[in-house]
């Protein structure tokens, strides 16, 4: 699947398989007035409970290797919440979608071009 594989590219890691359904689960936690991320992947959800057993926090590169990392050799562990949005962040995004919405609601009242 393109899209989990872009998103585990974005991640920094080298997916070691994509079964049917594979998928990222996200879990935000908070400890000692700290938020933090913990992020599992289950590459075989097909295979029912099974699949669920041998999962694991991850701690992901998140652009610290120029190079993918296999998930396998990713930690244990868990990301800080504000080092996880400023990778994921995308810059200007507010911008671009509040030009969007404007240019939307002109699409009504006169031609775009």
């Amino acid at each position: 699947d393109t899209t989990i594989a872009a998103l585990a590219a974005h991640f920094g890691v080298e997916l070691p398989e994509m079964g049917f359904g594979a998928f990222f689960a996200l879990e935000l936690h908070e400890r000692d007035g700290r938020h933090e991320v913990k992020v599992f992947y289950n590459s075989n959800p097909s295979a029912g409970i099974d699949s669920y057993a041998s999962l694991r926090p991850l701690v992901l590169p998140l652009g610290a290797s120029e190079k993918l990392i296999p998930l396998d050799e990713c930690p244990s562990g868990c990301i800080d919440l504000s080092d996880f949005r400023d990778h994921c962040r995308i810059p200007d995004i507010e911008e671009n979608f509040d030009a969007f919405l404007d240019l939307l609601a002109r699409v009504d009242r006169e031609p775009t071009r």
